[in-house]
């Protein structure tokens, strides 16, 4: 994600016909997207996510979720990679 003023300042909650989780209240964008992430694998819908933010001025990569980290990442993809070998997959 661009890391920009815009990202990381608190936006408002859209009004809808459903009321929204009170966890996106108050939240920027970046905050918004580690916690979509966190459900994802909370969800099992995803077995890793990475999530990095960086900007023009300042390339570097930015881990904001330490759970969503490189580190993280990586060693799940690992482990996946483990189970489908002692599976004997692919086969």
């Amino acid at each position: 994600m661009q890391d920009g003023e815009g990202s990381r300042r608190p936006v408002k909650t859209a009004k809808g016909a459903l009321p929204s989780d009170e966890i996106w209240h108050n939240t920027s964008y970046q905050d918004r997207f580690g916690i979509f992430c966190e459900r994802l694998m909370a969800e099992q819908l995803y077995d890793a996510a990475c999530y990095v933010t960086s900007s023009a001025e300042n390339p570097k990569p930015i881990e904001l979720v330490e759970s969503l980290d490189w580190r993280h990442f990586s060693a799940a993809i690992n482990a996946r990679l483990t189970y489908l070998k002692d599976l004997g997959l692919p086969g």
